[in-house]
């Protein structure tokens, strides 16, 4: 998923009233994942990190790198169901 359709998402999404249940919790998940990985991300360049074991350093790359994968899947099934404009 590009950054263009990233901030599409972003700024379509931002009134979740006018989708399905389903969708807005999709939405919300999307949400909720993506700020779970920023304080991830903040906090792998920080001293208490980098005292962690290699192993637990390891692990929560990883985790990070999924949670990214994750976040990218809810991006494009959201993209997929958002009204498409013709040019």
């Amino acid at each position: 998923m590009n950054i263009q359709s990233e901030r599409l998402i972003d700024t379509v999404t931002s009134g979740e009233t006018a989708f399905l249940p389903h969708q807005q919790r999709m939405i919300a998940e999307r949400r909720e994942l993506k700020a779970r990985l920023a304080k991830l991300q903040a906090f792998i360049p920080s001293h208490v990190f980098s005292d962690l074991a290699a192993d637990e350093q390891d692990r929560l790359l990883r985790q990070a790198a999924i949670m990214g994968l994750y976040a990218d899947v809810l991006s494009e099934r959201i993209y997929a169901f958002l009204p498409k404009c013709d040019p």
